[in-house]
């Protein structure tokens, strides 16, 4: 989720955390294929895939990113940056998350490009 610290040092942790239960609440209701979603840090989230046809995780992630743009409740927007990637878990999920989360910090950077305020500026 993007603009964590901004949010919580403009608007008060009351609102960031409310922001991080809506962005959570999304990505349980919007990644509808996904076999589980976990918080994995302050405001990282992953989901798991244990099997889907082409295009599944894109067309999930297009939800989400639906989702927040209608997302309203919030003194700032609220923005989510992905990346998938897929693999054989048993052989390379180290080089699958990887890959992901390099993918994410790309869509991040883009992100923030379009939507400097996140960065609190």
């Amino acid at each position: 989720m993007n603009g964590l610290k901004v949010i919580n040092d403009k608007f008060g942790h009351i609102e960031g955390d409310k922001l991080l239960r809506a962005a959570a609440g999304i990505l349980n209701d919007k990644m509808n294929h996904a076999h589980d979603v976990y918080r994995v840090g302050g405001d990282e989230f992953v989901a798991i895939y244990l099997s889907f046809k082409d295009g599944v995780m894109e067309d999930d992630m297009k939800e989400v990113r639906k989702a927040c743009e209608e997302y309203k409740d919030s003194p700032i927007i609220l923005s989510i940056a992905m990346g998938c990637a897929s693999g054989e878990y048993s052989k390379d999920y180290m080089d699958i998350y990887n890959q992901a989360d390099e993918l994410m910090y790309q869509d991040k950077a883009e992100i923030k490009k379009k939507h400097p305020e996140l960065c609190g500026r």
